[in-house]
C-alpha cells in the first residue's frame, strides 16, 4: 500500500430493489462515514462491480442526495457484509475474493461455513468444548439417539438466521411432540413416526441440511428465552477483545428470544434485575467474555482474516455458560434499542479500526494475534436506556 494515499476499504455486500442494502443500509452508510473520519475511504460494491482489468470497482457511497454509484480504485482491504446469496451469487462473490487475495489485497470475515462445521471445530478445543450443546446433522437416527438422552431436542436450518425454522422436539411415549416458532407460542402437533416429524421440521424453512441440538434447560425472563449476544472484534492492533454485551429476551411461551420474532433488547444488568440467577452479575460477565474470547481465538486459528463474530450465549439455570451459536456477519440493533450507545459506536468503530490494521499488513497478517499490549475493554456495565 502507498504511503501518499489513503487506504480504501470495500464492502461486499448485496443491493435490493427497494432500500438500497436492505436492512444494513444505515449500518453501511455508517460505516463509511467513520471510516473516512480515520483517514480511510470507502464504498460498497457487488461482485459484478469489479473491472479487472482497469483495476477498478464500480462501487456505491453515500451523499447528500442519496447513494451514488460510480468508478473507485482497487481497495486495500474488503470487508464481507454480502448476505442472502443464492448459489450463483455466492460463487461469484467467492471468486472475486480469491481474485482480490491473489492481488495481495485481504478480505475479513470470510464464510466459516454453517453452524455444524462450527460446532465440529469448536468441539475438538479444551477451552469450548465443555460449552457446547451436543449437536448432530439431523437424521432419523440421529433424532433418536439425542431425545433418548435428552429431554427435549431443538431442529434448526444449518445455515438459519433470524430465529426461522426453528422448531423443538420431545419424546411422548412413541409418538412425538413437535412445536415451531412461529407465533406467540408457536403451534404443538403430535406425529407417530420419526419421518413424518422430520419432514414437518425441514418444510419450516429452505435449507440444505439441518442439525439437531439438546435441549438445556436455560434461564427465563417472564416466561421467554433468554441469550446473551456477545460482538468479538478484532481491535486497532489485531487483537481479539470485547465490544458489546447485551441480552434478547423473547415472548413469553415462545421458542427464541431474537429481535426479528418479537424480542426485547436489554443490557446485562437488566437479566440480573429481572431472572432468578446462581451467580454474581460480574461473574457471570466474566464467564461470558473468556468463553467468547476463547471461541474467537479457536475460530481464528482455522480462519485467520476473522475480525468479527457475534456469539449468542445461554446462560442455564445452574450459572453454567453455553454456546448456542456463532454469527461472522452481527447485527447491532440490539444494542441500539436497549440504550446501549456506547457499545453500539463501539462495534461499529473497530470494524474500521480492523480494517485499517489489515489493509496496513496486508497478506503479512499473522492471523491470531494473543500477545502485545493489553487491548481496551469496555466499561465493566453499560447501563441500559430504561424501557
Amino acid at each position: 500500500m502507498a504511503k501518499h494515499r489513503r487506504p480504501v476499504l470495500a464492502i461486499a455486500a448485496r443491493t435490493f430493489r427497494t432500500r438500497r442494502f436492505g436492512e444494513q443500509t444505515s449500518f453501511l452508510r455508517g460505516i463509511i462515514a467513520i471510516a473516512r473520519k480515520h483517514g480511510m475511504d470507502g464504498y460498497v460494491f457487488g461482485p459484478g462491480d469489479v473491472d479487472w482489468a482497469n483495476e477498478r470497482v464500480r462501487g456505491w457511497t453515500p451523499g447528500a442526495g442519496g447513494w451514488r454509484r460510480r468508478w473507485h480504485r482497487f481497495p486495500d482491504v474488503v470487508y464481507d457484509r454480502a448476505w442472502g446469496l443464492g448459489p450463483e451469487g455466492k460463487r461469484r462473490l467467492s471468486e472475486t475474493l480469491a481474485r482480490f487475495e491473489k492481488r495481495g489485497i485481504p478480505h475479513f470475515n470470510p464464510d466459516f461455513g454453517d453452524k455444524l462445521e462450527v460446532y465440529e471445530l469448536l468441539r475438538h478445543i479444551d477451552a469450548v468444548a465443555g460449552h457446547l450443546p451436543e449437536t448432530r446433522l439431523l437424521t432419523p437416527q440421529n433424532l433418536e439417539d439425542l431425545a433418548a438422552r435428552h429431554p427435549r431436542v431443538y431442529v434448526k436450518p444449518a445455515r438459519g438466521r433470524q430465529g426461522k425454522g426453528i422448531s423443538v422436539c420431545r419424546r411422548l411415549g412413541k409418538a412425538w411432540v413437535w412445536r415451531s416458532s412461529g407465533g406467540s407460542g408457536g403451534r404443538s402437533k403430535r406425529f407417530q413416526s420419526t419421518q413424518d416429524l422430520i419432514k414437518a421440521c425441514e418444510t419450516r424453512e429452505k435449507s440444505e441440511r439441518f442439525l439437531i441440538q439438546q435441549g438445556l434447560d436455560l434461564v427465563k425472563l417472564r416466561g421467554g428465552a433468554v441469550d446473551i449476544r456477545v460482538i468479538v472484534q478484532r481491535n486497532r492492533l489485531g487483537q481479539w477483545t470485547v465490544s458489546a454485551i447485551g441480552v434478547r429476551a423473547g415472548r413469553r411461551g415462545g421458542l427464541v428470544s431474537n429481535l426479528h420474532a418479537g424480542g426485547r433488547a436489554l443490557g446485562l444488568a437488566q437479566l440480573a434485575k429481572g431472572a432468578r440467577l446462581k451467580r454474581s452479575l460480574p461473574r457471570i460477565r466474566r464467564d461470558v467474555v473468556s468463553l467468547a474470547l476463547s471461541a474467537a481465538e479457536a475460530m481464528s486459528q482455522h480462519h485467520p482474516t476473522l475480525g468479527e463474530l457475534g456469539i449468542d450465549i445461554g446462560l442455564d439455570v445452574k450459572g453454567g455458560v453455553w454456546i448456542i451459536e456463532i454469527n461472522r456477519q452481527p447485527g447491532r440493533a440490539l444494542f441500539s434499542r436497549a440504550g446501549l450507545r456506547r457499545s453500539w459506536r463501539r462495534t461499529r468503530r473497530r470494524v474500521v479500526e480492523f480494517a485499517k490494521f489489515l489493509a496496513a499488513h496486508g497478506a503479512s497478517f499473522p492471523g491470531a494475534v494473543t500477545e502485545g499490549p493489553k487491548p481496551e475493554e469496555p466499561a465493566l456495565f453499560e447501563l441500559a436506556a430504561r424501557s
